[in-house]
């Protein structure tokens, strides 16, 4: 798009959309609809939108069928506009890794959306979490580093980095690392939960809570609860897990057998939780 207030608005939503909370996501979509109404073309705003899609079900904001479903309308949408969108190609990685679980599928379209933009850093990004499930921790470091070359500031980037430091056994490291991530950004919900995720793997219980207290006052997640849950039930306090797990959304659904699992581990009903 040559239209100067489109290009604004999808820079908005990209800005919000890499700060990952429910709010943050739900007025990115608004920002790319907006550029919509402009330019219905623009294949960047429909790309946009399916990443805010993909992030709402991964995080299980929404149901992760449905987002996904709408992540994949939108990308479609885009591919009959502009098929050499790199960011499209990203999407449908992210898409085949975590809706599919395909891993195979989901690396050939991230080595698509590299090789048309070898500098794309959230394709860079999407690929580091493939190797990381992929137990390639090595190839995980180099797509950060490259990554992190074009996009220095990229506070995403640094949390990942973060992880896979904690997942190669310099746990020092990577709780260091996502606490200087915070410093620059307190309200940075992605590395706030993962440290307290790697916190309470720690059996540093009282940390993790106390990080998980802040994402709580500012969110209300399931994913935040259920963590919660299995921390508190750890560390001797077992209400938090009896009341996420006893607890009818508004919705009419239990939270997610996944989530639910969380918390009876932390009650110590390990065949429960298998279940």
């Amino acid at each position: 798009s040559e239209d100067i207030d489109v290009l604004t608005l999808v820079a908005r939503g990209r800005y919000l959309w890499k700060h990952r909370t429910a709010a943050a996501l739900l007025r990115a979509g608004r920002y790319f609809e907006r550029a919509l109404e402009i330019d219905p073309s623009f294949a960047r705003a429909h790309a946009g939108i399916a990443d805010v899609h993909l992030l709402m079900g991964e995080y299980l904001i929404r149901d992760p069928l449905e987002a996904f479903h709408d992540a994949r309308v939108a990308v479609e949408a885009a591919l009959a506009l502009d098929p050499s969108l790199p960011e499209l190609h990203a999407t449908l990685a992210d898409l085949q890794l975590f809706g599919r679980r395909d891993l195979r599928r989901a690396k050939e379209s991230f080595d698509l959306a590299l090789s048309i933009d070898p500098t794309y850093s959230t394709a860079h990004h999407f690929a580091a979490w493939h190797a990381m499930i992929t137990d390639d921790l090595d190839g995980a470091l180099e797509h950060l580093r490259t990554a992190l070359s074009f996009a220095p500031d990229g506070l995403e980037l640094q949390t990942t980095l973060g992880i896979v430091y904690y997942l190669r056994g310099a746990h020092e490291q990577g709780v260091r690392d996502l606490g200087e991530v915070l410093e620059l950004d307190p309200d940075f919900s992605f590395a706030r939960y993962e440290l307290a995720r790697i916190l309470a793997g720690l059996e540093r219980y009282d940390e993790a809570l106390r990080h998980l207290d802040v994402l709580s006052a500012a969110e209300p997640r399931e994913s935040y609860a259920a963590l919660t849950a299995f921390a508190a039930g750890r560390s001797g306090h077992p209400r938090p897990a009896r009341q996420f797990l006893d607890r009818r959304p508004a919705h009419g659904r239990r939270p997610s057998h996944y989530l639910r699992a969380y918390a009876q581990l932390g009650l110590g009903e390990r065949s429960d939780a298998l279940g």
